[in-house]
């Protein structure tokens, strides 16, 4: 056997999903009633090239010329030379020549006797010779030649408004892969371990590339991800550099950068925040960029599969600029948000949430998928649908277990007494996922108060006016993360305003979802979940405010330097920190708790150490800068265990960056412990 064979062979058997483009691929390329010009798009590291080697492998009758032209041409001369010598290769027995025209009949010729495909790839590279293979090349051949070529992007427009080519172009553009076929992956690299396999799935966030190499770093390392290690920190940094260096543009606009921490922007949102003019013609080449796309309200967003890198990358390099950034994108939405009348409100409180919530919370709030999912009324006969939907849906949630309280067992006697809670959202008519927003009624509190899990909090609460319980979701994998995104959005732009919700969460990321969107933790609620694990009873009243002002109130509020002195803080605070011995602490604390009243809050060194801890966990979780900034208070101040040289190394940090990261690291600790 050859090794390119053996090489195709492996790469094929690890190849998972992408089910219906593999039928499309057939369907296009073996149909000889309808020729067509297949165009597969997408972002770097999407797969493409994964696709059309599997089609390869599955389709062995077919005789394939694979071009990568990863090179571009800059003339066709080298193009024509290069599939010359392609040609020969594979058909050593047939004559060509690198003329076009005899090169063009040579092809023809050998397609009378076998199904032959061109596969361009690279294609983005090839914009020199698109009018000559357009209007001068591709015509001489014969429909017996299929075409298929493959870029970051969808064809220029040029080629679609050409007479005839407009309409036998067919372009298929890839997306993440959902998270059945990263469960299929993750099965076939034998990664078994419930939370290694959510790491893998947050990380990699469904883009093969990542997936790929991260999966190859699990199966290094004794089938285990430690997301904090030296080594996987180098491998995040490598997949970075390998997804945005890959391609010049990436690179070209600072805007990008920016762009990234936004889940949608346009001009005057851009040009504010990075405190410069964008001319209409600049804004408009820069959204041209393969990585720019229009977003569902009309706007523009990063496409998503490469926005946590993006974000990432600027994180690494530039934090300081990128503090400043984030500052001026929170004022800047809340001005928008002030101005835009009740109907267009939405679209800033979602901006405002993907500005601020963590990494780990807004894979549950947001997906740019092109899937469309209609709401729905849920049948009775769709019921056992849904109790096997919920009964997996819960196990692939922290902590990974089954709903010992078998919430599932309720659908029926929910649904008779009010079917219209159960609402599905369907694509091409398939039940994707669906939530239970029931009315808290007469009807239904008779049901709850048998319910172990609302049983207390029906027993304690009297009936209220419009109250409601968010009491159950789940979605089908086969469209999920994109369904859970879809049904979290419903929820507040279509449910919630004028009501009381309330829900019950055991999932410590819908837990931290809930509290970025204003839900308040009851304390007095103490049931646990399967393993013993926290429950968490949370509740947010909308009757008497607008949701927009719910947020506002949580995230685009800003500490005045009259409420408090902060570099005061800030002091008091390093005092505390950089004590070495834990009675030297309880003696500093005491004193400046004295010296700055805003230590009150705390009643003792243990109460302040404690809060300090649960800030650091609520840090690690969100952006790549606060994770550094964590690990930077953790190591150097509370496990005390390495050098400010061995943190610095760790983080790939020169010692004049560390020093800066450290500084604002104890800024921001300080920050989050004044909103406590």
């Amino acid at each position: 056997m050859m090794i390119s064979k053996l090489l195709m062979e492996k790469e094929a058997q690890r190849f998972v999903g992408r089910v219906k483009e593999l039928e499309f691929l057939k369907e296009a390329l073996f149909n000889t009633e309808h020729w067509r010009l297949v165009h597969i798009h997408g972002p770097i590291g999407i797969g493409k090239t994964a696709l059309v080697k599997k089609f390869e492998y599955t389709n062995t009758q077919l005789n394939i010329l694979y071009l990568s032209g990863i090179e571009g041409y800059t003339e066709k001369e080298k193009f024509l030379l290069d599939l010359q010598e392609l040609f020969a290769s594979q058909f050593p027995m047939q004559a060509a020549e690198s003329d076009e025209r005899m090169l063009s009949v040579e092809l023809n010729r050998l397609s009378e006797s076998f199904p032959l495909v061109l596969i361009f790839d690279s294609f983005e590279q090839w914009h020199p010779i698109y009018k000559w293979l357009r209007e001068t090349w591709l015509p001489q051949l014969t429909t017996n030649i299929k075409i298929l070529t493959l870029s970051r992007s969808r064809l220029p427009a040029d080629w679609e408004r050409m007479p005839g080519w407009s309409s036998i172009i067919d372009n298929l553009e890839l997306t993440v892969l959902n998270k059945s076929a990263i469960n299929e992956y993750l099965d076939t690299h034998h990664i078994f371990e419930e939370a290694t396999r959510d790491l893998v799935d947050y990380y990699s966030k469904g883009l093969p590339l990542a997936l790929r190499n991260i999966c190859d770093f699990v199966g290094q390392n004794s089938g285990r991800l430690d997301e904090k290690s030296m080594d996987f920190n180098k491998l995040y940094q490598s997949l970075s550099e390998q997804l945005l260096t890959a391609s010049p543009e990436m690179l070209k606009f600072r805007q990008l950068w920016m762009a990234s921490s936004l889940l949608w922007f346009d001009r005057p949102l851009l040009q504010n925040i990075l405190d410069e003019p964008i001319t209409e013609e600049e804004f408009h080449l820069f959204c041209k960029s393969n990585y720019i796309e229009r977003s569902e309200n009309g706007f523009w967003r990063i496409n998503d599969s490469l926005r946590r890198w993006l974000n990432a990358d600027f994180t690494i390099k530039s934090s300081d600029e990128m503090e400043i950034y984030l500052k001026r994108a929170s004022s800047m939405i809340k001005i928008k948000l002030g101005e835009a009348n009740s109907s267009r409100k939405l679209p800033y409180i979602i901006n405002t949430l993907h500005l601020h919530q963590s990494n780990h919370v807004k894979r549950f709030s947001f997906s740019n998928s092109q899937t469309q999912f209609a709401a729905c009324s849920v049948f009775e006969e769709e019921i056992p649908i849904l109790q096997e939907m919920f009964k997996s849906f819960v196990k692939t949630l922290k902590p990974f277990l089954p709903d010992q309280w078998q919430q599932e067992s309720y659908f029926y006697e929910i649904w008779k007494a009010e079917p219209s809670s159960f609402i599905g959202f369907r694509s091409n008519g398939t039940l994707a996922g669906f939530i239970a927003y029931v009315p808290l009624n007469e009807k239904t509190r008779s049901i709850f108060e048998r319910n172990p899990v609302y049983e207390e909090y029906v027993k304690r609460s009297p009936e209220q006016k419009d109250e409601y319980i968010i009491w159950v979701l789940a979605a089908d994998p086969d469209y999920d993360p994109q369904a859970t995104a879809c049904i979290m959005n419903y929820i507040f732009s279509n449910l919630g305003e004028g009501t009381l919700m309330n829900v019950v969460s055991p999932f410590p990321d819908f837990t931290k979802l809930f509290e970025s969107l204003g839900f308040i933790s009851l304390d007095w609620y103490k049931k646990t979940y399967t393993g013993d694990s926290p429950m968490n009873f949370l509740q947010l009243d909308l009757r008497d405010k607008p949701f927009v002002s719910v947020i506002t109130d949580k995230h685009l509020t800003e500490i005045k330097e009259t409420q408090m002195d902060f570099p005061k803080l800030v002091t008091s605070i390093k005092n505390i920190l950089t004590v070495f011995t834990d009675a030297d602490r309880q003696e500093v604390f005491n004193k400046e708790k004295i010296n700055f009243h805003q230590l009150e809050t705390f009643r003792d060194i243990n109460h302040f150490q404690k809060s300090l801890h649960i800030i650091l966990e609520e840090m690690d979780e969100k952006n790549e800068q606060e994770r550094i900034y964590a690990s930077i208070i953790l190591h150097a101040y509370i496990q005390k265990n390495l050098k400010h040289e061995a943190i610095a190394m760790r983080h790939n940090l020169s010692m004049s960056t560390y020093y800066r990261y450290l500084k604002k690291a104890i800024e921001k600790v300080s920050f989050y412990l004044s909103k406590r």
